[in-house]
């Protein structure tokens, strides 16, 4: 789960399965260089683990960089992962996303 409305971003939502999951992985990584995410203050009880992870992208079409904190809370079964649940700054996001309409063509 991404908690990013569709309305702000179409990413965000619920997905479910493994394939899924990679697929929204995917456009992500096709649209963005990862210039920084630092996943050093993990956090680990039990079966569940979470991170404040501090991230920069940058848009491969307009060189646009992101920069943002992402939360991210994982849940594990016999040591795999079954739900990972992402928050995002939704002002950024939509900022960011402002900012990407005005310079890409439409």
């Amino acid at each position: 789960m991404i908690h990013i409305p569709t309305e702000v971003h179409p990413l965000g939502g619920l997905c479910r399965g493994k394939m899924a999951a990679l697929d929204r992985l995917g456009i992500i990584a096709a649209q963005f260089d990862f210039l920084h995410f630092d996943t050093s203050d993990l956090i680990i009880h039990k079966d569940r683990a979470g991170i404040e992870i501090p991230v920069r992208y940058r848009h491969r079409e307009t060189g646009a960089l992101l920069e943002t904190i992402i939360a991210n809370f994982w849940t594990f079964e016999d040591g795999w992962p079954v739900r990972l649940t992402e928050y995002h700054d939704i002002g950024r996001i939509q900022a960011f996303s402002a900012s990407l309409a005005a310079v890409t063509p439409a």
